[in-house]
This record gives structure tokens, sequence and C-alpha cells, in this order.
């Protein structure tokens, strides 16, 4: 029989309640060493490692495939966005290389949306593009005395 702390050697009459329950701490003990050393117990326990291991694997997969597949669905999303931010600007502006003759007046580059340029500028652009289109223009610059300022290419 077990001894609690503090109790006499002297054995003492226990009540069917007590006796009880430190018999069936007894048979706890009793098996608990048992599932410690049993080998079927052992290998049960192995076992059901190995499948919680393999669930977890799985279920890392899984969460790994659907964390790619968001992030593939996200940079489409913004691939989508940028090709369309894209297109919108390039409609507005127009490149150079659309000039194809020298010949042919030369085309402003639109830059803003026209209600988004004040009154003020649009009246001055307009004066600007007449005149040269009269061939009013201001007095043609020597670049050879910028040339200490500006990288020139002569040909």
């Amino acid at each position: 029989m077990l001894q609690r702390h503090g109790e006499s050697k002297q054995p003492q009459r226990l009540s069917k309640k007590e006796l009880a329950r430190q018999f069936r701490h007894e048979a706890y003990l009793r098996a608990k060493e048992y599932r410690k050393t049993d080998p079927r117990q052992i290998a049960m326990t192995e076992k059901l490692k190995e499948q919680q291991r393999e669930a977890y694997q799985k279920a890392k997969e899984r969460n790994k495939a659907y964390r790619t597949e968001q992030k593939k669905v996200a940079k489409e999303k913004t691939d989508t966005k940028k090709d369309f931010k894209q297109k919108k600007l390039r409609a507005m502006v127009v490149s150079g290389s659309t000039i194809k003759k020298p010949s042919q007046k030369p085309e402003p580059h639109v830059l803003t949306k026209l209600d988004q340029v004040s009154v003020k500028t649009l009246r001055m652009m307009d004066n600007s593009m007449r005149n040269l289109a009269q061939g009013i223009t201001g007095k043609p610059i020597a670049l050879k005395d910028l040339k200490q300022y500006v990288d020139i290419d002569n040909g």
C-alpha cells in the first residue's frame, strides 16, 4: 500500500471510499507502466505519430499550393491593371515616331486631358501652333555657343 506524507507507518483502517480510491490509483499506475513498455502500444503510438506527420505534410502542401494560386491570381490582377493603365496612357500620349514626313506639321504630344489644362494655357498653345504654321518663329540658336554646356553630336 502507498503511504501519504505525514501518515504514520502503523496501518490505519481506511474507509471503503478511500480504499477504492487507493486501488484505482494503483491500477492506474500499473496500467500506465504497462502502456509504457508494451510493444503493441509502442507500435500503435508510433503509427499514430507517423499518420499525424503525413497529415501535417499534406496540409502544408495544400496551404502552399493555395497561397501560390492566390499570389498568381493577385499578380494577374495587378498585371491587367498595369496593362490597362499603360494602354490608357498610350492613348493619351502621341509618340514622336508617328510623325512621318518633315513636311507635315509637327503634332504636339498630348500629356494631359484637355479639360485639365487651363483656358489661358490652351489659348497660348493655340497661338504658338498658329505662329509655327505661319513660319513666325524666334531667331535660330547657335548651338556652337552652347557646346561647352551640352554634349552635341556633329553627325
